[in-house]
């Protein structure tokens, strides 16, 4: 059990299992820290920066990826969990960094969304292990696009763009790592297509509207808004963080109508299941789901009280993906921009 936290924001938390250690990064806006939690022991990761937050661990390395700030700009750095191997990946750049990134599955490259001197988001990647490596760009400049998500092969990135024939609206795309071969997966006039998430057998659940949609491996497309749970529409309240699958691909967890964690089967009859809607909780909103423990359970954020621009309490939820047995495993004040959970399994 980790111990409780000393007061602050708690917005972003990467859980990492070291042997047999289990390590958990978060974030406190309130001091720009990056926390570090081993066996219940608590301590600041020494960082050169400033207002550090969303930290992401590397697939099977002990490093993780960070937004801070340093020299008067904003930067994605990457550092180990000591502090040490610390990084500017992208102070080469001219422009802004933004908290959209993605490691590859080798955890050697760094997929991410730069704002540009024109104001247009471009997707770039770097090379986090060679000494004097510069981030390359994977998408035209004079287009918008973002939201990378790499395929579990490492072959292939997934990613929202605007194109010339629908420059208003973001549809999906693949490409090769490095940028080539760019093909129109997704379009729909109209409407956005944003964050997707790539499944291991090569289907991609992605966000339309207030809608999650799966495209199905034979390009039949399925959105799970037609799955009712009772008599709720499973319709977004607002735009997930995350979408995400179930390792073994069975299941998506997202955050639905009303604010609550929804389990919806990929296969027909899609039978869905709202994990986080126990009577007696209080008012309350859930956010951003992560699979944990070899997919029998769910962690969450969730923020008690009214909504609104307030300071409120907050927590990181566990709960099995039945929705029974459910248990805080940490609890904070917080304000309600939280960014997410992220669970690494060595």
């Amino acid at each position: 059990m980790v111990q409780p936290l000393k007061a602050g924001t708690l917005l972003f938390i990467a859980f990492l299992l070291l042997g047999c250690q289990s390590a958990v990064l978060f974030h406190q806006p309130t001091t720009g820290n990056i926390r570090l939690v081993i066996c219940e022991r608590i301590r600041n990761v020494s960082l050169p920066t400033r207002n550090n937050k969303v930290p992401i661990w590397a697939p099977s390395e002990n490093r993780f990826a960070y937004f801070g700030a340093q020299h008067a700009r904003n930067d994605i750095f990457v550092a180990t969990r000591d502090g040490s191997g610390f990084k500017n990946l992208t102070g080469s750049l001219a422009g802004r960094a933004t908290t959209d990134y993605a490691w590859g599955s080798d955890g050697r490259w760094l997929y991410f969304t730069w704002e540009n001197t024109n104001d247009n988001l471009s997707l770039y990647r770097v090379d986090t292990r060679t000494p004097g490596s510069v981030p390359v760009p994977l998408s035209p400049l004079s287009l918008n696009s973002r939201h990378p998500s790499i395929s579990t092969d490492n072959r292939l990135i997934v990613f929202a763009s605007t194109g010339p024939a629908d420059p208003n609206d973001y549809d999906l795309y693949t490409s090769n790592l490095d940028g080539s071969n760019r093909t129109l997966l997704v379009r729909t006039i109209g409407v956005n297509d944003i964050l997707p998430s790539w499944a291991s057998d090569g289907r991609v659940a992605f966000v339309r509207g207030r809608d999650v949609v799966i495209r199905q491996a034979d390009g039949s497309l399925q959105a799970t808004s037609t799955v009712f749970a009772g008599s709720t529409p499973l319709t977004l309240t607002a735009k997930p963080n995350r979408i995400a699958w179930s390792k073994d691909n069975r299941y998506l967890a997202y955050e639905g109508g009303g604010g609550k964690i929804y389990r919806v089967a990929t296969t027909a009859p899609f039978a869905a299941l709202c994990v986080s809607c126990a009577p007696g909780v209080g008012l309350h909103l859930d956010r951003t789901p992560v699979w944990y423990d070899e997919d029998e359970k769910l962690l969450f954020h969730r923020y008690v009280g009214d909504p609104g621009p307030v300071v409120r309490e907050t927590g990181v939820v566990v709960i099995e993906q039945d929705g029974t047995n459910e248990q805080y495993i940490e609890n904070q004040s917080a304000s309600p921009d939280a960014s997410g959970i992220q669970y690494i399994c060595l």
